[in-house]
């Protein structure tokens, strides 16, 4: 449901331009930084409430949110009213991930982690290839059927009855979430016990946000920069391949869902299904950096064809192409959460992830599409050439990415490393002497 009504705008790019007079850089700023911005920045207060509260709960919350959001999207007036809803959508979405991230770290131990949240990620492109499938045919069944009139607003044309389609369903799948049950919070560090005085009761160091990013700060963001740079190419290919094959080749957006929703729920899923299976095989064998290696090299594999896809000479190699780099996208997909799982404690995970989410989706969901906009508007200075925006973003950010990517792994394996050298001395001192 949260990546249906996330992606359902890529689809409706050049509807949405023709009907309220935008240009891509206005358009990337609506797909981008309005759900960004307050999805990245109410997502550290929703974290608090999710250490602390029935997460299951904000879930559902928060799904009936962005439901109502994006069924509002549909009846936007203009650029603002419509960046208005994004926003609402992104604030609903915020609670999301840093709740579900640390329900599943509870539920599963570990060594089966990896596999546990490559499911969850699979999320994303599942959403995304629904969202193109669902909506490219809700638009040419609503092209086709008898147009929707509301009071006030009166006839709606097919761009904004799909958000209404797409949007009002959720509030059902948000009664769901009374079926999931809220598991026991694993790893938690007991608190001191009080004293005579009272001044040792408290939490235990390490369940404080000052502890972890005093150790641990700087692994921390290299490990939130390496997987943001990354990101940024694969968003913007969910933002502007259905313009590029819209641009360049003539599809209809009927035909665009069919075929880019097939790559995504095909080539995509099975990509984090990978990433997920690979990072449990090698920690498995005693690899417990296994989740950055699988990131480094599905980077690494996924770069060429990130800059090749959008140059393509013809739509039969472009789709070939796309279906490659789609796959090998996914494979790092599900990496961040358990990275982040296994360095910070349980009682700030939800926040960390959090943080996390607050710079990687400024970077990735703001930036990364503004960046092929603001090539296609203003150094290409053609709209149809937005695939070679893509290219040419895609060519500076992946190497970018290996190289950060490479930076956190070193630093990863070293807090790994104290950790364990921590945990040996724990394990020392409780032995009877």
């Amino acid at each position: 449901s949260a990546f249906i009504d996330r992606q359902i705008l890529a689809l409706l790019v050049d509807p949405i331009r023709q009907e309220l007079l935008i240009s891509d850089t206005e358009f990337s700023l609506l797909a981008g930084l309005a759900f960004a911005l307050f999805y990245s920045t109410m997502g550290v207060p929703l974290a608090w409430l999710a250490d602390r509260y029935s997460r299951r709960l904000l879930i559902m919350a928060g799904i009936f949110v962005w439901s109502i959001m994006t069924a509002l999207c549909g009846l936007a007036v203009g650029f603002w009213t419509l960046f208005a809803a994004r926003v609402g959508v992104g604030i609903g979405e915020a609670v999301l991930s840093p709740a579900a991230y640390s329900l599943i770290a509870d539920y599963f131990p570990p060594e089966r982690r990896g596999r546990a949240m490559a499911v969850y990620s699979m999320g994303a492109y599942i959403g995304a290839g629904l969202a193109l499938v669902i909506g490219g045919a809700a638009i040419g069944l609503i092209t086709n059927a008898n147009p929707v009139v509301l009071p006030y607003f009166g006839e709606l044309t097919p761009w904004r009855t799909t958000f209404l389609y797409v949007g009002l369903p959720g509030i059902l799948i948000a009664l769901l979430f009374l079926a999931v049950r809220e598991p026991v919070r694993r790893g938690q560090i007991p608190a001191q016990a009080p004293t005579l005085t009272g001044k040792a009761a408290g939490s235990h160091p390490q369940n404080s946000m000052g502890w972890f990013f005093r150790t641990r700060g700087g692994t921390f963001l290299l490990v939130a920069l390496s997987f943001s740079l990354f990101g940024m190419t694969p968003i913007s290919f969910l933002v502007w391949i259905p313009a590029f094959l819209s641009r360049s080749y003539g599809m209809d957006p009927a035909s665009i869902g069919m075929t880019y929703g097939f790559i995504l729920l095909v080539f995509s899923t099975i990509g984090v299904a990978l990433g997920g299976w690979m990072a449990d095989r090698m920690a498995m064998q005693g690899k417990s950096d296994s989740v950055m290696r699988t990131t480094l090299i599905g980077t690494v594999l996924a770069t060429p064809f990130a800059i090749l896809t959008p140059l393509m000479p013809n739509l039969t190699l472009t789709l070939v192409m796309l279906a490659i780099a789609s796959f090998l996208f996914g494979i790092p997909n599900g990496m961040p959460a358990a990275a982040l799982s296994l360095i910070a404690p349980n009682a700030v995970r939800a926040r960390v992830i959090a943080i996390y989410f607050l710079l990687g989706s400024l970077l990735t969901m703001g930036l990364g599409p503004l960046l092929v906009a603001l090539v296609t508007d203003f150094l290409l200075r053609d709209s149809a050439r937005v695939g070679h925006s893509l290219a040419i973003v895609g060519a500076v950010m992946m190497p970018l990415a290996i190289l950060t990517i490479t930076a956190a792994l070193f630093a990863f394996r070293r807090v790994l490393q104290a950790e364990r050298e921590n945990q040996s001395g724990m394990d020392l001192s409780a032995a009877p002497g």
